[in-house]
């Protein structure tokens, strides 16, 4: 071979692509089987002798000791997520669900409301009636309630603006219970406080004005405790406007208005014990229906005793006041379930 011919294979060679580089970890195998040992086209069975065998390959073999991971056959174990296997402990978020208890009422729905409501209680000594005012703070919308309420009685509720409120209250000789909401067709709106909760030299009538606000929904009840010879003072307590899901009771606190640590038991319930002036005790599972409650001065003297009703499911309060008195109110409003 020429140099030229030598100098051209070389550079031929130099061009040529180069073989594609094996996979990383790839194993190449290599075939060590001896060629002799490689059956031909005699040595295989014939179709007559297949015909002939005892194994019928139409028939499946014996798969039983196998797992069958076919999805219809999927253990048991493996959740149904469908909507119609979900199991029935799910609490049912609809409030139709609830128990109506046949007290007359729908399925107990909140109904819609804009409203917050107001109730008043009179249980000071020695005052006679009295007209509870709530007007508007300054700079909230024109609003106005009141109610005419004898000594030792309440108002019903009262849907009021929620908004916040100066409440005042005024002796009302000889004024039979009644109650008044404004509304704008209701004429011209009465005027409005003249002294503010929030002014510290507010003296106001009979008590020192007091705030109250009434929240969207919510309820809340102003008392008058107190005598006019030591004093009158205004106290406002938030209503627990709930309902329970026992039709057979309903729950009841005690809200001390007096001036003396009381005891107050229902029937086979106690549901306070030394409850101090102005506090209010938890709430007691206590039979619906008609009810005596029992108030002890809390040192085991003499005792009265306040007669009301429960309606099933409601939360109650039985508000204790001085010269052996008191209530049993409901705090769920009427017009709101």
């Amino acid at each position: 071979m020429s140099a030229r011919a030598l100098i051209v294979a070389l550079l031929a060679g130099a061009c040529a692509a180069p073989p594609p580089p094996a996979p990383r970890d790839a194993t190449v195998a290599i075939d060590t089987r001896d060629p002799s040992d490689s059956p031909d086209a005699s040595q295989l069975p014939s179709a007559d002798a297949l015909a002939d065998s005892p194994f019928d390959a139409s028939e499946p073999s014996d798969t039983s000791e196998l797992s069958d991971a076919s999805p219809d056959t999927a253990p048991d174990a493996l959740p149904d997520a469908s909507a119609d296997a979900l199991p029935d402990a799910l609490p049912d978020a609809s409030t139709d669900a609830l128990p109506s208890c046949d007290l007359g009422l729908d399925a107990p729905l909140a109904r819609a409301t804009d409203r917050g409501f107001l109730r008043f209680v009179n249980l000071a000594r020695g005052v006679g009636a009295v007209r509870f005012l709530a007007r508007n703070q300054p700079l909230y919308v024109r609003a106005h309630a009141e109610a005419v309420v004898p000594e030792g009685a309440s108002s019903p509720h009262l849907a009021a603006v929620p908004i916040s409120y100066t409440v005042d209250v005024e002796t009302a000789a000889d004024a039979g219970a009644s109650h008044l909401v404004w509304s704008p067709d209701a004429g011209p709106i009465p005027p409005a406080a003249t002294q503010s909760c929030l002014d510290p030299g507010a003296t106001g009538t009979l008590a020192r004005p007091l705030c109250a606000d009434v929240y969207l929904g919510g309820s809340c009840t102003v008392v008058l405790t107190g005598t006019p010879s030591a004093g009158l003072t205004l106290w406002r307590i938030a209503d627990v406007v709930a309902r329970g899901d026992d039709c057979e009771s309903a729950l009841v606190r005690a809200v001390n208005a007096s001036a003396a640590s009381v005891d107050v038991d229902a029937p086979g319930v106690p549901i306070a014990r030394t409850l101090a002036p102005r506090e209010l005790s938890g709430a007691r599972r206590v039979s619906a229906g008609a009810v005596r409650v029992t108030v002890g001065d809390g040192d085991g003297g003499a005792a009265f005793a306040i007669e009301g009703a429960l309606t099933a499911t409601h939360r109650h309060s039985v508000f204790v006041g001085d010269g052996a008195r008191g209530l049993v109110l409901d705090d769920v409003p009427p017009d709101l379930w």
